[in-house]
């Protein structure tokens, strides 16, 4: 058991909110990116509330923070729901934004968040029954620090983000700190893996795609820090190659030490929403704890793919939570 209580937060955007379009269509000229895949509503956010009743009902809160629409559906009323718009957190001076990054970089804001908290994507689920110490082990998150000596460039956003947060998180590192938690990197959990990589000159973390692990103190420490680059990230409406994401705080907390060693690549995975049975199979299966859905299908398919995707979802969690009225 984890001796503090722990937070969920989860972001989402209803992008066929029409007010919202127009906030948007308003400040294209701002730049980044834009594209629809970003903002397009996959209709999961009820079976993603009845995952979490489900498989962590010890949560203390869910912070579920937007623009500013609700599905019709929420029930506001739960006692363990705050929904958090945008502007109750994020200075006003970054508003309106459509960057879930620029968003990121605020969660320690959001009004009585727990120092431990988990942070979810809208399309990150648990699929199987979870216990606290998933999720924080004596008052530490739980990660799995797989250092690599370098980062694919594929000349997409997300890598340019990564270098982006390398450059946060690596000036913590020290051969002091690395020795005194020598046993957190080369971890038999881990395999030979890092014993190989311990020893490489760069240590870039590698990205997980599931639910993590933080400290609100983390991001204060950042913001200390690294204003400047945090208040770059805060500035940029849509994504751009300039931003920092959730992987620089993560990072600083496996590269100082702050977190308790376990080994999550076997229980999660990333599925790509173009490739229908393998994401069917996923859901269903039961194989996995953390499953991401990363949206690339095209536009043309993408109703037929939803429709196929959600009656997984619905098959799985067929009844109502008590966040739905």
């Amino acid at each position: 058991m984890s001796d503090k209580k722990i937070d969920f937060v989860v972001t989402w955007v209803d992008g066929n909110d029409p007010v919202w379009q127009a906030d948007k269509a308003a400040h294209l000229g701002d730049g980044g990116d834009a594209h629809i895949k970003r903002f397009r509503d996959w209709d999961q956010l009820k079976y993603w509330f009845r995952s979490i009743e489900q498989n962590a009902p010890w949560v203390n809160k869910i912070h579920f923070v937007t623009y500013g629409h609700l599905p019709e559906w929420l029930d506001t009323s739960n006692p363990k729901l705050n929904v958090v718009n945008h502007k109750d957190f994020i200075p006003e001076e970054f508003l309106p934004v459509f960057n879930s990054t620029a968003i990121e970089v605020h969660l320690h804001r959001i009004k009585g968040l727990s120092e431990q908290f988990v942070y979810f994507n809208d399309d990150t689920y648990i699929t199987k029954p979870c216990k606290e110490t998933d999720f924080f082990v004596k008052g530490l998150p739980v990660d799995e620090a797989y250092l690599v000596p370098a980062i694919p460039h594929q000349q997409v956003l997300y890598c340019y983000h990564l270098y982006n947060d390398y450059s946060i998180y690596a000036p913590y590192f020290s051969t002091k700190t690395t020795a005194k938690n020598i046993f957190k990197y080369v971890n038999f959990k881990f395999g030979f893996y890092n014993l190989i990589q311990i020893l490489a000159r760069n240590r870039y973390v590698r990205p997980m795609h599931h639910a993590k692990a933080f400290l609100k103190s983390t991001f204060e420490t950042i913001w200390k820090d690294h204003e400047q680059s945090m208040l770059r990230t805060s500035r940029a409406r849509f994504r751009g190659r300039l931003e920092n994401s959730p992987q620089a705080f993560r990072g600083y907390q496996i590269i100082t030490g702050k977190f308790y060693p376990k080994n999550l690549t076997k229980k999660a995975t990333v599925v790509d929403s173009r490739l229908v049975d393998e994401v069917k199979k996923a859901i269903e299966s039961g194989k996995y704890k953390y499953i991401c859905l990363s949206d690339n299908t095209p536009e043309d398919q993408f109703e037929s793919a939803k429709t196929a995707i959600n009656a997984s979802f619905e098959k799985i969690y067929p009844n109502k939570s008590s966040f739905e009225k």
